[in-house]
């Protein structure tokens, strides 16, 4: 029986807005090393040549439907990312990226 459920619930995923913040902030560092964005980005989303850093988004004065428009639409020289993410992966990227705390607060912290 226990087999059973394992494969229902295999079949069954809880849909993204069953999750919870932590699991969405989770979902998005996977989805940000799995698609790519690390490429650009760094591994740690600090930034590299080609594309800036991310770590600040927590805190930066774009809100949330402006990051998610960022990367469906893409802009300046970022690709579109629409096509090959769902809205759910979309959102998910963006909780990760606005989970980064602000850098004051990190400085104060030791971190």
């Amino acid at each position: 029986m226990a087999l059973v459920c394992g494969l229902c619930a295999a079949f069954f995923a809880l849909p993204a807005s069953a999750l919870t913040k932590a699991q969405k902030v989770q979902a998005g560092a996977v989805l940000f090393r799995s698609k790519g964005c690390d490429y650009c980005h760094g591994k740690t989303a600090t930034g590299t040549a080609k594309g800036p850093s991310l770590t600040h988004l927590g805190w930066w004065r774009w809100r949330g439907s402006r990051l998610a428009q960022q990367i469906e639409n893409g802009g300046r020289k970022m690709p579109a990312f629409g096509d090959s993410l769902s809205r759910d992966e979309v959102n998910e990227l963006v909780i990760w990226m606005r989970s980064h705390p602000h850098p004051q607060a990190q400085a104060q912290s030791g971190q």
